[in-house]
């Protein structure tokens, strides 16, 4: 998990590290790169980034894959990533990391690109806290632009829907006036307009901090896609020594627009 610091509301952003820039296991250095190839590029967004916890700080099992959930609002930069001492050092050439995590905040860029999640559906994770009149659940596996900023319920035997409130990271609530009768419709918006509805998605013996998956997806969204590039990419900052960095700072992520949720602490990979 990494965090995202920015000064106005930033979605939750996915981060996939991609192995196309290193060889057997090592960075591998790219005599024509040209950074201005990729700072020309008006979809690529600046940032800040910094070593946070222990200098081994564990990974996730596959390596491959980072869940950014939130934001803050310290201002180190409109938006800065938090990322464990493994993630950080593997950015230097062999031998060097250690230097590389002790050189302070190093300024990047980061180009969102489709979320895709194979052989998954839209799924709702339903908050431990609910209950009668109180319901509040997560928005998971969202193909497409990722960012849902609307999400409807619908009681049964109802055809009104109720729209819920944000509150926090991908997690959405409805505070009740009365108990809620289930089974629940749901009708969830992405940040590009379209809307799909998952039909009784929530059983009338629905349970707290249960998943329901539904039958919706946004596929065309990715589709109409080329597919990603590298997504992130480290610049020097000012008085760093480039030749700690593995090919001049450049690290292949590629940040997905996913408002995918896992529940452990921020600032942590």
């Amino acid at each position: 998990m990494a965090s995202v610091i920015g000064s106005s509301k930033v979605v939750a952003l996915g981060a996939l590290i991609f192995s196309l820039l290193f060889s057997s296991g090592s960075f591998a250095v790219l005599a024509n790169f040209n950074a201005s190839h990729i700072t020309a590029d008006p979809y690529w967004v600046p940032a800040r980034a910094t070593w946070y916890g222990a200098p081994t700080g564990a990974g996730p099992m596959d390596n491959e894959t980072v869940i950014i959930t939130d934001m803050n609002y310290y201002p180190v930069a409109k938006y800065h990533f938090d990322l464990s001492g493994t993630a950080f050092g593997a950015m230097a050439l062999p031998g060097r990391n250690d230097e590389l995590r002790h050189a302070g905040i190093i300024d990047i860029q980061f180009k969102r690109v489709p979320c895709y999640y194979p052989g998954q559906m839209v799924t709702f994770h339903i908050d431990k806290g609910s209950n009668p009149v109180y319901f509040a659940v997560l928005v998971e596996f969202e193909d497409g632009d990722g960012d849902v900023v609307q999400v409807d319920l619908m009681e049964a035997n109802s055809w009104v829907w109720t729209p819920m409130r944000e509150s926090w990271g991908s997690i959405w609530r409805l505070d009740s006036k009365h108990r809620l009768t289930a089974p629940f419709s749901l009708r969830i918006t992405n940040e590009s307009g379209k809307t799909l509805v998952a039909t009784q998605v929530i059983p009338a013996n629905w349970a707290p901090n249960t998943y329901y998956r539904s039958n919706i997806q946004y596929y065309d969204y990715y589709q109409e896609q080329e597919g990603p590039g590298v997504g992130l990419v480290i610049s020097s900052a000012a008085g760093l020594d480039t030749k700690i960095l593995g090919i001049i700072g450049l690290i292949s992520l590629v940040l997905l627009y996913s408002l995918h949720e896992i529940e452990v602490p921020l600032a942590t990979w």
